[in-house]
């Protein structure tokens, strides 16, 4: 179950159970970015997976799975951050700054052992940048 819980000036804490993610899930990683949940990887009804899942808060609504991670064999006991990135502030000089993209950064974790393919422990950071 996801739960959403709040704290009121009074120190009162409000829970308010979310629609619950159609998978099965565990060992996986997950993040606010924005106002979505997205939880990657990990197992997915008892085989590890890269498929990743969204819920927006902002709407209440249901999951939606996105675009999976480019992680042949699944990626189990990720780890995700976060990240919003402000836009470079404009120079004068010809010189131009790229800042990291926002997104959900996945780092660790690996790929278990499946049919004819040894495991691989991730050695990559992938950003997940949505469903844009």
């Amino acid at each position: 179950s996801f739960l959403k819980i709040t704290v009121n000036a009074s120190g009162i804490a409000n829970v308010e159970k979310l629609a619950d993610l159609p998978v099965m899930f565990d060992n996986g990683a997950g993040a606010l970015n924005g106002s979505e949940i997205i939880v990657v990887g990990g197992n997915q009804n008892g085989k590890p997976s890269s498929d990743v899942w969204a819920y927006d808060l902002s709407e209440m609504g249901e999951w939606k799975q996105y675009a999976s991670l480019p992680v042949a064999n699944g990626l189990v006991q990720g780890v995700a951050v976060s990240v919003k990135s402000e836009k470079p502030k404009e120079t004068n000089s010809s010189q131009t700054t790229t800042g990291n993209p926002s997104g959900v950064y996945v780092f660790g974790g690996f790929s278990p052992v499946i049919a004819d393919a040894p495991a691989m422990v991730n050695q990559n950071v992938l950003c997940y940048a949505g469903a844009e």
